[in-house]
Order: structure tokens, then sequence, then C-alpha cells
């Protein structure tokens, strides 16, 4: 119970944050051919800079064959991620921004052939006062390429957020692992012991219809069982 109390304290610093600045639209362009090489062949690279307001960069493929990037809608790169460094370690600092997918729109790929490039840009995160190296990652042919890292100023409370969003990250494990014990308490109709789970999942996702519906359930459930059972 106690972890469960860590995560909520969690939940309720991250929550009382602006955080639409931790989901990025990374926009693409048409892959085009690379003229100069100036990579060692038969890798994949990912370059990026700073240019005043954006980041731009590059997916290079010089690679002998025709690698494959998963978009969200026809214009913006998926499974992408800015991480930062911070006391000596990568963490995640941003992450795509998905919601279009649940407004309607679909997931298509994008075939990078060999010696061609993909130019790709997104906003720079907010400025502040704080010094850090900032890279970029991308998912190619399911498998995560790191860019160079370059130097960005950014806001102290940001940097914050996103240490704290490396607590909940681990932490939702174990909450995966509650729930899937709880199923299996109320699949073996120990209704009691599920309802207690279910109902340390819901201080984490509040608005999830499953754990209200299973809470119903086992309270249904525990209510028709005879008391002298």
């Amino acid at each position: 119970m106690t972890k469960f109390l860590i995560i909520l304290s969690i939940l309720t610093l991250y929550q009382s944050d602006d955080t639409k600045w931790r989901f990025i639209e990374v926009s693409i362009e048409k892959p085009t051919a690379i003229i100069d090489v100036l990579h060692e062949k038969d890798t994949i690279f990912v370059e990026i800079e700073r240019k005043e307001d954006w980041i731009k960069g590059e997916i290079m493929n010089l690679t002998k064959d025709t690698q494959i990037i998963t978009n969200v809608g026809q214009d913006y790169l998926d499974n992408i991620r800015t991480e930062i460094m911070v006391d000596s370690n990568w963490i995640l600092f941003q992450r795509a921004n998905t919601c279009g997918v649940d407004c309607g729109n679909s997931y298509f790929q994008t075939l990078l052939p060999n010696n061609h490039f993909l130019p790709f840009k997104f906003p720079t995160p907010p400025r502040g006062e704080e010094v850090v190296s900032l890279r970029f990652a991308v998912k190619v042919s399911g498998k995560y390429i790191y860019s160079n890292s370059i130097k960005i100023k950014v806001k102290k409370e940001n940097i914050e957020t996103a240490k704290l969003d490396q607590d909940l990250f681990c932490l939702e494990g174990i909450f995966a692992k509650t729930i899937a014990a709880a199923d299996k308490y109320y699949s073996d109709k120990q209704y009691q012991k599920a309802l207690e789970l279910y109902k340390r999942g819901l201080i984490i996702y509040p608005e999830s219809k499953y754990l209200k519906n299973q809470i119903d359930n086992c309270k249904k459930e525990i209510e028709s069982i005879p008391s002298n059972y």
C-alpha cells in the first residue's frame, strides 16, 4: 500500500504542472536522395541541430535496405522521444503526441530507401536558464536510433517534472502486476481481495471504466454471498 501512496503523491504533483510541452509533434517531409555521403556507409544516422524556435534533423539511411518508420497520420513521426542528461544519465524528456490517433487518425509507414534521408522538425522546449544536453531518438525498422546531442536551455521545473516521471514509469510496472493479481482473484471468486486491489488501481487511473466496472461487479458478488457462507 505504501508504494501506491507514493504513486498517488507523484501523480498529484505531476498533474498539477502544465505538461503539454512533454508531448511533441515531429513533422516530416518526403524522403530525399543523399547527394554527398559524409558518414560511414551501411549505417543509419540521425542528426539534429537547433534553428531558432525549432529543432531540425534528418534520418539518414546509408544501408543497402529500405527502412520502415511509423507515423501518426501521414505527417508526424511515432515512436520518438527526446532525452536530457541529468546526473550523468539520459532520462526521458518528451515523447510523441499520439492523441491524433484517438481523434480518428491512423498509423502509417514511411519507407526510407537506401541512400535517402528524411527531414523532420519539432518545436524547441520552453526556454529556461538551465543548460542541458538533449538528444533525439526514433525507432527505425524496430530499433531505436539516437542522434547527436545538442546544448539547450530549459526550465528547471521541467527538468524536475521529467525526473519525477521516471519514478512514475517504474511504479507503473507495480500497477500492472497488481491489476493482474486482482483479475486472478476475481476469476477465482475471491471478490474481497480483488476489490481491494481494484480500488488501489483506481487511485492511479481514476477515469478507468474497466476498474470502476470491476469494483461494481465485486460489490455485487460480495452482496450476493449468504452471510453464513
